[in-house]
């Protein structure tokens, strides 16, 4: 079977029509070209004929692929499927011993995995941290006893759909009878689940709907292993559980009862769903609606702008929000996998929603708040960005217009003016380039006259289009590195030691805990100080059952000038940490 790094690199040619690079290629995937290449030679005495990579010096390319390898590369991607942010290994760990009765010992885990204890009892210090974040679960390591999973089976279950892809399932040291088993469940239940849901109006998120399938499948086979659940839960859609139940008991031959169906109703609860026939409470989504409007004016005042939803952005905004209160209401969350990406790239979305929606809506969503942010984002995208373009043509505005478009739809913000003069015209006021941020021409005396004119086509081809879009994109990253100078000299602090054991969050801060020992911390207010300092802590803090090594602290005061910038520079500089 392919490794996931292979997959990869194959749907990522499949979705390329020209030649890639090796260099772009190995860049973009952390690896050599040696490794590269080897890679690829592997997917093709993978696949044998059904697949034809070929290479030249444009690079590598995919020149046929059958329908049995697309079809396998499908089933080796769901193999690999997995609802969880822990490294394989980890995760391998995890899932066996949620699956085992007894304790186990540090040297037999070792030697099950094939690993030094050493690497064993780091990877069970990961586990141990990941597991502490929730609640009801806990991994207890005993130099006595040894090492096991402390929950009730509901909370057990719950982890298993976590960590139980097929891939998962098939490298622990388990019985083939018990991984052929879970395999043959989740193809049942996924034979079933898309008509059943579909029927039942609730149409949920790809990841969720794995999620569902994987939780039911593992209830299934925890069940005929002995091992039952005791928790009882009302309240829940009888008719879409009586088909569910109805179809697994057809398909597998279990008998799901009262407990378990409960159990079920929880995570479709917790799901996110693109539509959902049940009626969520009209009071509730008018009063939601209607705070939109206290949302919006309070982001306007932090960012200085007066921010706009249009009708489709509200009623998707509401959506979200319902189904986050309808959550809260049940004492669950919706699991978020993008969360720590989401924060690591739009720290100022997070930070606005995690301010905000709580303070409105009276919720508190934890790593769920990421999915408003990223809404938020495209939000604000819209108005983050201003860009000047002048084009000196000495054509027909009918020729023109398309090369305004282009600029418009490249820039992806509102905030674009652009001005066309003729030749004549811009030979008597040549000063006025400084005026703008990226300088365009049809004309190839206005480039020898000024070379820092781009030349452009009288008419575009396809190869044209892309060039024009690189040049204004090149443009706006200029501008971007202007205003992060800019920045980096005003307001970054040399980097300090952190000695405290403790670390403590101030008033009106909101903390993130990110992988790699960072926690990234941030404070918006009338009264702070903006500076972005660094910090190295002289010993590993503890922070949200997270081993912090590195302090991010960020501080804005909102009468200081460009927001966006701001917080995007600082999106940069965690990149740094990575």
């Amino acid at each position: 079977m392919l490794t996931l790094r292979q997959v990869k690199l194959t749907v990522f040619l499949l979705n390329r029509e020209d030649r890639v690079n090796s260099n772009d290629i190995s860049e973009r995937y952390g690896i050599d070209r040696k490794t590269l290449r080897a890679e690829l030679n592997a997917v093709g005495e993978n696949f044998g004929d059904e697949i034809k990579i070929s290479s030249a010096r444009q690079g590598y390319r995919i020149d046929f692929i059958s329908d049995k390898a697309r079809e396998e590369l499908v089933n080796t991607i769901d193999i690999y499927g997995n609802n969880s942010c822990l490294p394989y290994r980890s995760s391998e760990i995890t899932l066996y011993l949620l699956f085992l009765r007894e304790y186990i010992s540090m040297q037999e885990l070792a030697e099950r995995f094939y690993m030094s204890k050493t690497a064993v009892a780091l990877t069970l210090q990961t586990v141990k941290r990941w597991i502490g974040r929730s609640n009801s679960i806990e991994l207890e390591i005993s130099g006595n006893r040894g090492i096991r999973v402390v929950a009730d089976e509901s909370k057990k279950r719950n982890f298993c759909a976590r960590f139980g892809s097929l891939n998962t399932f098939r490298k622990i040291p388990i019985e083939k009878e018990i991984v052929d088993r879970y395999t043959e469940i989740l193809a049942a239940v996924r034979r079933i689940m898309p008509g059943i849901l579909k029927d039942a109006g609730y149409i949920l998120t790809g990841e969720s709907y794995k999620g569902l399938t994987r939780y039911i499948s593992c209830s299934v086979l925890r069940s005929e292993m002995g091992m039952p659940i005791e928790n009882n839960r009302t309240g829940y859609d009888k008719e879409l559980l009586t088909k569910i139940l109805k179809g697994v008991l057809d398909e597998t031959g279990y008998a799901i009862d009262e407990n378990e169906s409960g159990e079920i109703w929880k995570i479709i609860i917790q799901s996110n769903y693109i539509s959902n026939s049940e009626k969520i409470n009209l009071e509730l989504k008018t009063e939601v609606r209607k705070k939109l409007a206290e949302l919006k004016g309070k982001i306007s005042g932090v960012i200085g702008e007066n921010i706009k939803f249009s009708e489709k952005e509200s009623i998707y905004l509401t959506e979200m929000i319902c189904q986050s209160l309808k959550r809260a209401q049940n004492g669950i969350a919706a699991v978020n996998n993008q969360w720590e990406d989401i924060v690591k790239s739009k720290p100022l979305e997070v930070y606005l929603m995690e301010i905000f929606i709580p303070e409105i809506y009276a919720v508190k969503l934890s790593n769920e708040i990421a999915m408003p942010a990223q809404f938020l984002h495209e939000v604000l995208r819209q108005i983050k960005g201003k860009l000047n373009v002048l084009i000196v043509s000495d054509l027909s505005m009918a020729c023109v217009y398309p090369f305004e478009k282009l600029i418009r739809s490249a820039a992806g913000f509102e905030d674009v003016k652009i001005t066309t003069l003729p030749g004549y015209i811009y030979k008597q006021e040549t000063e006025i380039v400084k005026e703008y941020d990226l300088l365009l021409t049809t004309e190839a005396e206005i480039l020898l006259l000024n070379t820092k004119f781009h030349l452009l086509p009288a008419v575009m081809t396809k190869g044209d289009r892309e060039a024009v879009r690189n040049i204004v994109l090149n443009a706006i990253k200029e501008i971007s590195g202007n205003k992060y100078a800019v920045i980096e000299e005003k307001y970054l602090k040399e980097e300090g030691i952190f000695a405290d054991k403790k670390i403590e969050v101030k008033e009106n801060e909101r903390a993130y805990s990110l992988r790699n020992g960072l926690l990234l911390l941030i404070k918006i207010s009338e009264d702070a100080e903006s500076s972005i300092k660094s910090y190295i802590c002289e010993q590993p803090c503890d922070y949200n059952h997270k081993q912090i090594k590195r302090i991010l602290r960020v501080s804005f005061n909102k009468n200081d000038g460009d927001i966006f910038a701001f917080f995007d520079y600082v999106a940069e500089r965690i990149k740094e940490f990575y």
